[in-house]
């Protein structure tokens, strides 16, 4: 929905803060309409009928609009709700014109008429945030919600124009996107101790063949300080005669060309002892 909506031919509307505000055509005349003899809108104070207000913003369009919509007078009083409200509140419209706006939610900020937000509404100034809706079942749904002033011509404001779209399934979706990452976090968690306090060698080895991660079974058995082999080449763990070999089992594992192998290799140690040692590895996919 488009800050300013279609209106009646010769009837001026604004709507939002920076809207610009039209010029007073004249004087009122003593019942209240223009010298074009055509009905004014109602000046703050006053008390705008439905139809005041229907002809600055056009209900027409409000009613087919998938955002649930109110118009409220400038007392706090709902004089307005489309369908798409009556659907998000679960209510009848009986059950929502004519009640305050703030039975009908609860927010973070206050909006009854006595309250400092609602002057800046009327003083011409936008609000918009997170609230939520209290339903007619007596349940309460999220929703995103704006409050515009509604100007008349002659720049005072006849009432407040609320939309609000229902963030349920956001906030579902954004819950199971929370939880997953936290089942992700632990599991990580949980494979980083297994991996860390394991009594046998374990090191992650990255597509270049240099060693990644490594524990300190791994450090303890071929004889290097902890850290001591993070980003070393795994060339030189084994004889150079084993190289060949080992990189030929690796570079398969990482081609996919096998999920996994088993090999005997001669390792070297940082004194340059040699220890045999059985290598199992498979591949290690991020998810």
């Amino acid at each position: 929905l488009s800050p300013q909506l279609p209106i009646p031919e010769n009837v001026p509307m604004t709507c939002g803060p920076s809207a610009a505000k039209p010029p007073v055509a004249g004087p009122r005349r003593k019942d209240g309409t223009m010298p074009d003899g055509r009905r004014g809108p109602a000046r703050r104070g006053d008390a705008p009928s439905i139809w005041d207000i229907w002809a600055i913003s056009g209900l027409d369009m409000l009613e087919t609009s998938g955002e649930a919509a109110l118009i409220v007078d400038v007392a706090g009083t709902v004089l307005f709700c489309n369908a798409a409200s009556e659907r998000l509140q679960q209510r009848p419209r009986s059950e929502i014109i004519g009640r305050p706006l703030r039975h009908l939610s609860d927010a973070d900020i206050p909006i009854d008429p006595a309250s400092a937000v609602w002057e800046r509404l009327l003083d011409g100034q936008h609000w918009a945030g997170d609230i939520w809706v209290n339903r007619g079942d007596g349940s309460r749904v999220p929703v995103y919600a704006t409050r515009s002033p509604i100007f008349a011509a002659d720049g005072s404001v006849a009432g407040i124009l609320s939309l609000a779209t229902d963030r349920t399934t956001e906030l579902e979706a954004k819950q199971a996107l929370e939880a997953s990452e936290t089942q992700l976090r632990k599991l990580a968690e949980r494979f980083h101790r297994v991996f860390d306090e394991s009594p046998v060698g374990k090191m992650i080895v990255g597509p270049d063949l240099r060693i990644v991660e490594v524990n300190q079974a791994m450090c303890q058995c071929l004889g290097y300080r902890a850290g001591a082999l993070q980003g070393a080449s795994i060339d030189m763990l084994v004889p150079p005669a084993e190289v060949a070999s080992q990189r030929a089992a690796w570079q398969a594992l990482f081609a996919e060309e096998m999920d996994r192998f088993q090999i005997r290799h001669l390792y070297v140690r940082a004194d340059g002892t040699e220890v045999v040692a059985r290598v199992s590895a498979a591949l290690l996919h991020e998810v």
